[in-house]
């Protein structure tokens, strides 16, 4: 193989991750606890995702998730909330 000169840039490390990633498994409590925390008036999804070193797409995810369960039954909401964050 011929050697190739890109300009002086060389590659100096690589790192190989291999494995599966864990996911983890958060209790309902837990969830509600944190979609709770992003609705509080000051604080972004971003950052109450951050705290909890999670992504910001999963809590959003969790929060329409609960969005539904209210608009199908807002009467029985918090219990159907929790049901369903269980999941």
């Amino acid at each position: 193989m011929a050697d190739c000169d890109v300009g002086g840039d060389t590659l100096r490390r690589v790192e190989a991750i291999t494995g599966t990633g864990r996911r983890r498994r958060w209790s309902a409590v837990a969830k509600a606890r944190i979609v709770a925390e992003s609705f509080e008036p000051g604080l972004s999804v971003s950052e109450v995702a951050r705290r909890h070193d999670i992504r910001p797409g999963l809590l959003f995810l969790w929060r329409r998730q609960v969005d539904k369960s209210l608009r199908r039954e807002p009467k029985a909401a918090t219990v159907r909330t929790i049901r369903y964050l269980c999941r």
